[in-house]
């Protein structure tokens, strides 16, 4: 049991999100190894600590699932309340335009009013998909470009290598012959030359 102790602490920093690529059940291991079990102390120690760990898991499971139903059930709240003020707006805008409340005018100005605001969102939610659709082509543009600036980066870079290579066998050839020649070539800002 003293390995319970042992491994409370790591155990914890296991649930929590970690920046490594090790399983918790990787990472349990390694502790129980840390600590110095061996055979059925190692196994025990792995038994409880994964059991430790999923309990706390479902734990975590358990309480974002009631946070989730808890800002579900004050989203719908909010809403309800929205759509009421919206309601005592457009029946306070009807009542500024003279209509009584209760009268057929009345109901046909509130009407009136949701269709046009309804309208209104539709246009904007339009205008919203147009706006989305037109940032992805721009990200889209944007991979195409960088996927092309790396291409032409690769092919430069094989280019100069494919010189190199040329430029080595002549060093080769005028070392035979004695002779002595140079070539440049520009690389950016920068302009290298070989002589040989």
């Amino acid at each position: 049991m003293r390995y319970i102790v042992l491994l409370l602490l790591p155990l914890l920093a296991a649930c929590a999100p970690q920046y490594t690529y090790k399983s918790p059940e990787e990472q349990i291991a390694e502790k129980c190894s840390e600590a110095g079990y061996v055979d059925k102390e190692y196994n025990d120690c792995i038994t409880s600590a994964m059991a430790a760990y999923k309990k706390e898991v479902a734990r975590q499971e358990k309480e974002w699932a009631k946070e989730v139903e808890r800002r579900n059930k004050e989203m719908i709240k909010a809403q309800k309340e929205a759509k009421r003020k919206q309601l005592e707006a457009d029946g306070a805008k009807c009542k500024d335009y003279g209509f009584a409340k209760g009268t057929k005018d009345f109901a046909a100005c509130m009407m009136q009013v949701e269709m046009a605001r309804k309208q209104e969102q539709q246009q904007q939610e339009a205008l919203a998909a147009q706006q989305q659709v037109a940032s992805q082509q721009i990200e889209a543009n944007r991979r195409i470009a960088a996927s092309q600036m790396l291409q032409n980066y690769f092919l430069q870079q094989q280019a100069i290598q494919a010189q190199e290579n040329i430029a080595s066998q002549n060093r080769m050839n005028n070392m035979m012959n004695n002779n002595i020649d140079c070539t440049s070539y520009r690389q950016g800002r920068y302009v290298h030359t070989n002589c040989w």
